[in-house]
């Protein structure tokens, strides 16, 4: 089984100085982007925005050194490797410009046919159905891409 990915090759373009915002894909109250995109851009709210998802309850289970994030700095720099090692993609609130969760998209470098996928729901937000509604719509896109 091989699952193609291919829309998270999408591109913002250049409008006068502005990125036009391609949506990779939206469920009915989420909207769900590529960051990188956007980073620089955006780049001093989204440090706001990403550390606030960095508590010790949403980051439970998660790498111990990612436990050690406190300062927009330490945020920054985490960030930026992300960006390296995956398709980072922000989860907002439709209406509102805020960040609420972050979703990553990367494959295995051990089999690069395995797509491995994770989230981090900024606490506030949690209890709401929205990591249910992401999964849904993601278990529904990566169906309609596998190949057999």
């Amino acid at each position: 089984m091989v699952l193609s990915f291919r829309m998270l090759k999408v591109k913002a373009t250049v409008n006068s100085k502005k990125m036009s915002r391609k949506k990779l894909f939206t469920t009915s109250r989420l909207i769900i982007d590529q960051l990188n995109d956007f980073f620089e851009d955006n780049e001093t709210q989204i440090i706001k925005d990403i550390k606030m998802l960095f508590n010790p309850e949403v980051l439970e289970f998660l790498p111990s050194d990612w436990k050690n994030i406190k300062t927009e700095d330490q945020v920054e720099n985490w960030l930026k490797r992300q960006l390296k090692e995956s398709d980072l993609c922000f989860v907002e609130l439709k209406g509102e410009k805020k960040i609420i969760g972050l979703l990553f998209l990367y494959y295995s470098k051990d089999n690069s046919d395995t797509l491995n996928i994770g989230y981090l729901l900024n606490k506030q937000y949690w209890g709401k159905g929205y990591a249910s509604e992401l999964w849904q719509v993601l278990k529904e896109i990566i169906n309609n891409q596998l190949v057999y």
